[in-house]
C-alpha cells in the first residue's frame, strides 16, 4: 500500500512539472513572458531619472595598486588613483585597470564623479568644470 502511494504521488509530481513546463514554454511562444505589451510599452516611455553628476578640473597626482582577495592560486587586484582638484582637494578613487593605466602621474583632465564615486576622467571636451551633467 505505501509503494503505491509513493508511486502516487511521484506521478504527481512529474505530472505538475510537465503542466508548467508546458505552460511556460507557451507564454514565452507567444511573447508574454516578459509582461503585457501595454506594461512593456509605458515602462519604455518612462524617462530614466538619473544622479547628477559633478565635472572638476583636477590632476592625477599619484597611483598605486593592491591585492585585496587572494584564492588558492589567484589574486584581485585594486586599483587607485589620487586626483588634486583645481580647488586644492586631494581625492583617491578606485578605478578600472584599463583607466589605471591611462592615468599618468601629471595629467590635467576634468574628473567626473557621479555620488562621490568616480566615473571617468579625461580631456573633458563634453563637459564643462563646475557643471552638473
Amino acid at each position: 500500500m505505501e509503494v503505491y502511494l509513493i508511486l502516487f504521488i511521484c506521478i504527481c509530481f512529474a505530472v505538475a512539472l510537465v503542466v508548467l513546463a508546458c505552460t511556460s514554454v507557451v507564454r514565452w511562444l507567444r511573447g508574454d513572458y516578459c509582461g503585457t505589451e501595454e506594461e512593456t510599452a509605458a515602462t519604455l516611455d518612462e524617462p530614466i531619472e538619473l544622479p547628477p553628476a559633478d565635472a572638476v578640473g583636477a590632476t592625477v597626482v599619484s597611483k598605486q595598486w593592491e591585492i585585496v582577495k587572494i584564492g588558492k592560486h589567484t589574486g584581485e587586484v585594486a586599483y587607485f588613483v589620487t586626483f588634486l582638484t583645481d580647488s586644492g582637494e586631494r581625492i583617491e578613487h578606485e578605478v578600472s585597470k584599463e583607466m589605471f593605466e591611462k592615468c599618468i602621474e601629471g595629467n590635467t583632465g576634468m574628473l567626473v564623479t557621479v555620488e562621490g564615486k568616480f566615473f571617468d576622467f579625461g580631456d573633458g571636451e563634453d563637459v564643462e568644470e563646475g557643471e552638473k551633467i
